[in-house]
């Protein structure tokens, strides 16, 4: 005999809120002080008061969210993912209620043929390229295809690459082809790539299966994880305020230009943060300014994750504001990011300090302000001290 537990609904458009947001997804977040095992089977009730309706439906524990610090309860609650599929849950949901709840789709290919559902979840990948490879996560997936942000130099559409996909819940991995079929431009730079996957054909549905069962695990697992506004609350608040509440957790910042931040914590320690193709204090820097925005905050970290020489979240902070700080008294109106620099012709080799040798090393060819920047580990702050001051001596020129 399972054990149960009951999530009341007491109006309808509370429901629909949830029922459109994690149960069509296939989870729910249940608050409760009791504790459970990983992967144990429960009963949901679904205490639908407004309707005079209390449907039953099994979940399985994926995770249990822990409470803010000074709390004296083991556990906030569970998240769970329900063993029945998302589209039966839907349509025996709308049966009882009336309502349907909207199913975003995307192409399986160019072409109004078929169509997939897309779901926001957030599993961890790792790409495989001749000349490059890289971790990352997806922004959402299909059974098809997948969503993937891109950090430096994009990939041209076309180009096949190897792909591992680590299941959230079991760590189990996916190995399949892939081809990018779609670039999402921010600003002036591609941000994400649509990635169709070219399976063998007799692992089509088993790789239908698994990514259906990884997304609903994912959207599981972000339950009870908080959203909003970073004009609201600011990136600085976000690093004090979660990593204070929380053992371990992932930050996840939008930036109104399209630019894709994250952070993750564990026990207040910084294990890894990266942006624009940077990472460490020096991505934690250049995100401290972002002040227009979204963030997303869950309460774990998937398997798989990077992870770098954990530092004091505190002092990741002061470093990162002092370095901030200084940037912004900076007169940067001698090397936009979009402008061209050079060595110049002529000019004498000297024995220049260590930063300012590496920037010359790089411009063999002219390059853009941007990527020497983004190229050099240091902070943005001492690259553009050292960029000013060998324009200033004469070593380089802006070209045009």
């Amino acid at each position: 005999m399972f054990r149960r537990l009951t999530v009341p609904f007491d109006d309808l458009e509370t429901f629909r809120r949830e029922l459109e947001w994690h149960i069509a997804q296939g989870g729910i977040f249940v608050p409760t002080q009791e504790q459970f095992q990983l992967r144990e089977v429960v009963e949901v009730q679904l205490d639908l008061r407004f309707c005079e309706a209390a449907p039953v439906f099994e979940g399985e524990v994926v995770n249990q969210v822990r409470p803010g610090r000074g709390s004296q309860a083991p556990i906030a609650g569970v998240a769970l993912q329900f063993l029945d599929p998302a589209p039966k849950l839907r349509a025996e949901l709308e049966s009882i209620t009336g309502l349907q709840p909207p199913a975003p789709v995307i192409p399986d290919r160019p072409g109004p043929s078929r169509r997939h559902e897309r779901s926001p979840a957030r599993v961890a990948v790792r790409v495989e390229l001749e000349d490059r490879r890289f971790e990352t996560y997806t922004l959402n997936v299909s059974r098809s295809g997948l969503l993937i942000p891109i950090e430096g130099d994009p990939i041209p559409i076309g180009r096949r690459m190897r792909i591992t996909l680590t299941h959230p819940r079991t760590s189990e991995v996916l190995r399949v082809t892939g081809r990018v079929v779609r670039h999402e431009i921010s600003g002036s730079r591609v941000s994400a790539l649509g990635v169709q996957l070219e399976p063998d054909p007799a692992q089509r549905e088993a790789q239908g299966r698994f990514l259906e069962d990884s997304s609903a695990a994912a959207h599981a697992r972000d339950l009870g994880g908080i959203r909003g506004d970073l004009a609201a609350v600011g990136v600085p608040s976000l690093l004090q305020m979660f990593p204070g509440s929380a053992v371990e957790g992932t930050i996840e910042l939008v930036h109104a230009n399209g630019d894709h931040g994250r952070v993750l914590f564990q026990n207040g320690l910084l294990r890894h943060a990266s942006v624009s193709g940077v990472e460490g204090l020096k991505a934690v820097s250049r995100m401290a300014g972002w002040d227009a925005g979204q963030f997303a905050f869950t309460p774990s970290i998937l398997p798989g994750e990077p992870s770098a020489e954990p530092i004091s979240i505190e002092h990741a902070l002061l470093d990162a504001l002092t370095h901030h700080d200084e940037l912004q008294s900076l007169d940067l109106r001698a090397v936009p990011r979009e402008a061209l620099l050079e060595c110049a012709d002529g000019q004498a080799p000297g024995a220049e300090p260590k930063l300012e040798q590496a920037l010359i090393d790089q411009l063999a060819r002219p390059r853009r302000v941007a990527d020497l920047v983004d190229a050099t580990p240091a902070f943005d702050v001492e690259v553009y001290r050292a960029l000013l001051a060998l324009l200033e001596s004469g070593a380089l020129r802006r070209r045009g």
